[in-house]
């Protein structure tokens, strides 16, 4: 690691893969903008906390304890980037709706 001083930040760079590691309020020094205020998903299935991982291009939020995926909109076509699957997905969706729609209302008490 190599390490560079920029806006009393000291920024550590890998020459080899020229990745940069920034220590905690660096980001923050550097952009203005404060990492620890990011968003945090909570799992809907076993409530803890989800860490936030790149896929393929792509950030997806998961969880360490029950190994589920939260996926937001869009980023299950950007992963599969496949229009099969996307034409699956729109039918799917498009019928799911409906059904949601169409669900027996509940009779007042």
């Amino acid at each position: 690691m190599v390490t560079v001083k920029l806006k009393k930040a000291e920024i550590d760079a890998c020459p080899k893969c020229e990745g940069i590691w920034l220590d905690r309020g660096e980001l923050k020094t550097l952009t203005g903008v404060d990492q620890t205020k990011a968003r945090k998903v909570v799992c809907p299935k076993c409530k803890t906390g989800m860490d936030t991982t790149m896929l393929k291009g792509v950030e997806i939020d998961a969880c360490p304890k029950c190994k589920s995926v939260w996926l937001d909109n869009g980023e299950l076509e950007k992963l599969a980037g496949d229009k099969k699957f996307k034409n699956f997905l729109e039918n799917f969706s498009s019928a799911a709706s409906k059904l949601v729609v169409n669900l027996p209302k509940k009779k007042k008490k």
